[in-house]
């Protein structure tokens, strides 16, 4: 008996948990507030994270959201990372590369980003470094690897590569 309600507690949980994924909002955030309490209601669906990212959130709205104030670097390790895993994707939709260029400038040109950028671990740049790979040798490749190598951040994220 325990076992079988065990069975239908795990399965009404997993329902209500499909059920409760925060819709996408349907324009892109205008502020960084709003950036990050939209991230942080899909914290549980990273799935969603990415679809925020492939579809809401530009480059022109990273600009904009972080012109006066810092990315937070704990939500910028996540946005990276949730950006490899998308484009690591093998089926179904996932950022082009045109995409992945333009947030990675988007994200290098936010208020104080060399600042945040060095704040990140190894692991978190690692990603960094996978996206760039993943341009491949690419003039908008060159052009954020440039970027970056101006922000003083190509000796840990790019030497690498």
């Amino acid at each position: 008996r325990r076992a079988v309600s065990a069975r239908t507690q795990a399965t009404s949980a997993l329902r209500l948990s499909k059920l409760a994924v925060p819709p996408v909002p349907p324009n892109p955030p205008r502020s960084a507030y709003e950036l990050q309490r939209v991230w942080n209601s899909l914290k549980h669906h990273p799935d969603e994270q990415a679809r925020y990212l492939r579809q809401r959130v530009t480059p022109d709205a990273i600009k904009r959201a972080f012109v006066k104030s810092s990315i937070e670097p704990d939500l910028l390790a996540e946005i990276l990372k949730r950006m490899t895993e998308d484009t690591e994707r093998t089926e179904g939709e996932k950022m082009t590369h045109e995409q992945v260029a333009g947030l990675l400038d988007a994200l290098l040109s936010t208020y104080q980003a060399s600042v945040q950028f060095k704040m990140l671990s190894s692991s978190e740049l690692g990603h960094f470094r996978s996206l760039l790979t993943r341009l491949g040798d690419s003039q908008v490749a060159r052009s954020v690897e440039g970027k970056a190598a101006h922000m003083g951040i190509a000796a840990t994220a790019i030497a690498g590569r």
